[in-house]
């Protein structure tokens, strides 16, 4: 079932978290950023200000590629003393899904070696969405209770097939001309094909990533879809449509994810925030 957030329901959830009890069951929030995004956007957003000010302490950044992590300069506890506290990773967001979800297993490892017998919450934006779900799929440890996902093309996209006529190759003065005028955008679509080519709709004759994910058996934890919508039904994120967010429209997972609707584009948002720590105190 979908949940329209509205403007005036936001309003009430930020007064909300001035005033609800602390967190009893979720211990750990993991914050995995998209395509073309970074650690950042999670700031940038405000959406880690809402988790602090609801008692989300700032765990810091988890670096994959290199293993390392760096707590955060805000951080007002100790990795030991924070009762709840939420990690950033910093994703290879140009490389394929089965890649990243490799390298987000290096990085949930050491979560779990920083904070061990807890459970542990995944959050992920767009690709971020689709890497937490294959980790969940190749990977699962039962310390994963949730996975939240905001805007992710779980059923791909028709702007991905776009994408790739735009940047294929051609030889000659054309391809000379795009790479000149096409922009920074159209330079980083162009290194990154093979993960583009993964978010084109899956179907029988395009049996991509998508396709035999969305087959697979998911480990039994709670599903969050967080859907881009307005109160009549209209998609409101050019990229991709409501249904193909809506997790409930995977064939593997019919029927087991809640759904909400945020009035919102792609991008993350401050609403995002308030109604993640919302739900989760209601677990």
């Amino acid at each position: 079932m979908q949940k329209i957030i509205s403007k005036t329901l936001f309003k009430l959830l930020i007064l909300g978290l001035l005033t609800l009890s602390p967190l009893a069951h979720s211990d750990v929030l993991v914050l995995i950023h998209g395509y073309m995004g970074s650690p950042s956007s999670w700031e940038f957003s405000k959406i880690n200000a809402q988790l602090e000010q609801d008692g989300w302490q700032r765990g810091g950044l988890i670096i994959p590629d290199t293993q390392e992590y760096f707590s955060d300069p805000a951080q007002k506890f100790t990795i030991k003393e924070a009762q709840n506290i939420s990690f950033v990773v910093d994703m290879p967001w140009m490389l394929p899904l089965e890649e990243q979800a490799s390298y987000l297993n290096i990085a949930l490892k050491q979560v779990m070696t920083l904070r061990p017998e807890e459970n542990i919450s995944l959050i992920g934006h767009s690709a971020g969405a689709l890497a937490a779900r294959l980790w969940l799929i190749q990977h699962y440890n039962p310390a994963i209770v949730r996975l939240i996902s905001i805007a992710a093309p779980n059923l791909g996209t028709p702007r991905a097939i776009d994408a790739l006529r735009v940047t294929s190759a051609t030889i000659g003065p054309i391809d000379a001309m795009r790479n000149l005028f096409g922009g920074k955008l159209y330079n980083t679509v162009r290194r990154s094909r093979k993960l583009v080519r993964e978010f084109t709709p899956p179907s029988k004759r395009n049996q991509n990533i998508l396709y035999w994910m969305n087959q697979q058996p998911h480990p039994e934890i709670e599903y969050i879809s967080i859907v881009r919508e307005d109160r009549r039904g209209r998609d409101q994120d050019w990229l991709m449509s409501a249904d193909s967010q809506d997790l409930n429209n995977v064939p593997a997972l019919r029927g087991k994810s809640e759904a909400y609707i945020v009035n919102q584009s792609h991008e993350l948002h401050p609403e995002d925030g308030a109604l993640i720590a919302s739900l989760l105190r209601q677990k």
